[in-house]
């Protein structure tokens, strides 16, 4: 593990030029501020990890071949921001148009949120947007990813950003599953949560905000019944103290 993490500790050295992403669709704009830092890592960057895979250690090789999976990161940093909180609510606006919130975490410090882009469980891309006192941090990580493997990957990574994606390993947010998506009106939902969700609330969303129902959060799965469901989309948020985890539901007639 430790070439691994030197050769990612060589990466974010260097400046390149990733793939397109939100960033340079949404927050070009921040990276000419005087308190803004920027980093970029190109696809050619994190194909160099292939190279690693036949070290001969497992966690090693997992990691390396994770990482030859991703196309590209890009962040950008704002220190001493006088207008954090404003951002952030602008960025929440950008973000939520093209992709689905997956984790929220609020603090007395400040708001971190994730959204992804992804299909049938690989990501093609991962946003991170927050606050921290006086700072402000937006991120992408671009490439088709396996959900499951982006958390333990940040694990390894000492590097704002990276660190803020722990979240989907320390909740195990690749865990949370409602099935069968699409979902016939006739027919129930199962929803499955981590422990670590156990005695929190599931709150069913319709697509204008509106609560339709909440659920208390008990055991491994439970049975929601979609009977009295209007055909369209949905989300289920489940809140544990300050977390919260969504996923968007299909209503089919």
């Amino acid at each position: 593990m430790k070439n691994l993490i030197l050769f990612f500790c060589l990466c974010l050295s260097a400046n390149a030029i990733t793939a397109q992403n939100i960033i340079d669709d949404k927050f070009n704009h921040l990276k000419n501020l005087d308190n803004a830092t920027e980093i970029n890592l190109s696809a050619k960057l994190f194909s160099f990890a292939a190279n690693f895979t036949d070290s001969g250690e497992k966690e090693m090789d997992e990691m390396a071949e994770f990482a030859s999976t991703i196309t590209g990161f890009k962040l950008i940093a704002l220190q001493d921001h006088k207008n954090c909180e404003l951002e952030y609510k602008s960025g929440l606006n950008y973000i939520g148009e093209d992709y689905d919130e997956l984790v929220k975490i609020r603090s007395k410090d400040g708001n971190f949120s994730l959204y992804i882009d992804e299909t049938n469980n690989i990501v093609h891309e991962l946003v991170g947007i927050g606050t921290n006192n006086n700072e402000f941090i937006v991120f992408s990580l671009t490439g088709a990813m396996d959900l499951n493997k982006v958390g333990e990957f940040a694990s390894e990574i000492n590097m704002d950003g990276f660190d803020k994606m722990e979240s989907i390993k320390d909740f195990n947010v690749a865990d949370v599953k409602l099935y069968p998506n699409p979902v016939s009106r006739s027919g129930d939902l199962t929803l499955d949560t981590p422990r670590q969700f156990d005695g929190g609330v599931a709150t069913l969303i319709d697509e204008n905000g509106r609560v339709v129902k909440t659920y208390s959060i008990k055991g491994k799965n439970q049975s929601i019944d979609t009977n009295n469901l209007n055909a369209g989309i949905y989300y289920m948020e489940l809140s544990k103290d300050a977390v919260s985890v969504k996923k968007k539901i299909v209503v089919i007639n």
